[in-house]
């Protein structure tokens, strides 16, 4: 079957997972969250039309499809593990949605337009910082007398010091950290490279850190 021919929406939904994968090079991650949220919506828009569950068409889901979907995720949706959607969690859904719109239109389907899903207004973050007593209370609290104890401070240390995320810092090799330097490269989200930089603070810990573990 040609894309350009008439697609039921798991048909759809599985050529637009493909292509975030293989033409966009999304992480596998980023994939597996697209495929939840695309499948979300496929099974409430089949509960919705259960006999069409197998036959609708992409082109036959409207606006107003969508709208009755954000009032059942805003209204009636409990998660059993988290409770009610939280505002941000909900446009999650809809910015997969937009993604998989703007996909068919690009693949020369007639379906609704990504402009005219809406995103729901979310309230701006309060930012909490830690001021420096209080990393120094965080960073005294490690035992760095064990390999464990130096390694965490190392983590925490080349954390704050070069402001990588989490699943970036435990996913770095030894190679990639130029400790001559104090810089080195990351990949992060979306595949994008970027440099980082160390503070003396920060090198001389992974020096000790290396240094322990050679040792032993």
């Amino acid at each position: 079957m040609s894309f350009n021919e008439s697609m039921n929406l798991k048909e759809a939904i599985d050529r637009f997972l493909e292509y975030c994968e293989l033409d966009r090079n999304l992480s596998q991650k980023t994939v597996r969250m697209y495929a939840y949220y695309m499948k979300f919506f496929q099974k409430w828009i089949n509960r919705k039309n259960p006999e069409k569950s197998s036959t609708l068409k992409i082109e036959n889901i409207t606006e107003e499809d969508v709208r009755n979907f954000r009032l059942y995720l805003s209204r009636d949706y409990h998660n059993p593990y988290k409770g009610d959607l939280k505002q941000q969690t909900q446009n999650y859904f809809l910015v997969a949605l937009r993604s998989f719109f703007r996909f068919c239109i690009k693949k020369g389907h007639k379906t609704l337009s990504p402009e005219q899903i809406d995103l729901g207004k979310v309230s701006d973050r309060e930012i909490q910082v830690l001021d420096a007593a209080e990393m120094q209370i965080l960073f005294d609290a490690v035992d760095v007398s064990t390999i464990i104890g130096m390694r965490n401070r190392a983590i925490m240390e080349t954390i704050f010091s070069t402001g990588l995320r989490v699943s970036e810092a435990v996913s770095l090799n030894r190679d990639q950290i130029n400790l001559q330097t104090g810089e080195f490269s990351v990949m992060g989200k979306g595949s994008k490279v970027r440099v980082v930089f160390l503070t003396e603070g920060a090198k001389g810990w992974l020096n000790k850190y290396f240094a322990m573990v050679f040792r032993a």
